[in-house]
């Protein structure tokens, strides 16, 4: 793994791992703009998805200070929401209703399969199937660390709706 080679490097490293990302999210929106369904598997799995000014934030505090060091750190986003929370707030942005279709889990693992490695496919919807409790928090929030206010999956949807129309 390359984590590992680069921990087991001579050299000071420190690892982000931002978890889901607000910008996965373009990958619906051909079928908005076209004005098909969005089809999910676990619609209501929750995730801190994380907006990428968030984690060049984190990159930028890595590379220009001692602060984190030699830290291996998690990242995600302020809130968790779920498939369909996004799809609302899309939907609400545009001033259109956007329907969300739930697919079975194998046609979502064909879907995965074009953009996501073979060896996670499962892992991805095993990881999905497990996030639909309503008490799921968004404990990895980049604010903990930058000490500013995280960007919202609103405020990236607002900033990316140009790609949606």
């Amino acid at each position: 793994m390359v984590e590992e080679a680069v921990l087991a490097a001579p050299l000071t490293a420190t690892v982000l791992r931002p978890g889901g990302f607000a910008a996965m999210t373009l990958g619906r929106a051909a079928s908005i703009r076209a004005g098909r369904p969005v089809e999910q598997a676990y619609p209501n799995a929750r995730l801190d998805v994380i907006h990428p000014e968030d984690i060049a934030d984190v990159a930028e505090l890595a590379l220009t200070t001692d602060a984190l060091e030699a830290e291996t750190i998690s990242l995600g986003g302020p809130h968790a929401l779920s498939f369909r929370d996004r799809t609302r707030i899309l939907a609400e942005l545009l001033d259109h209703d956007i329907e969300l279709r739930e697919v079975t889990r194998e046609q979502a693992a064909a879907q995965l399969t074009g953009h996501v490695p073979e060896p996670f496919v499962e892992a991805v919807l095993d990881y999905w199937a497990h996030t639909t409790d309503e008490s799921v928090q968004a404990p990895r929030s980049a604010e903990r660390i930058t000490a500013r206010p995280a960007r919202t999956f609103h405020q990236w949807a607002a900033e990316s709706l140009a790609a949606f129309r």
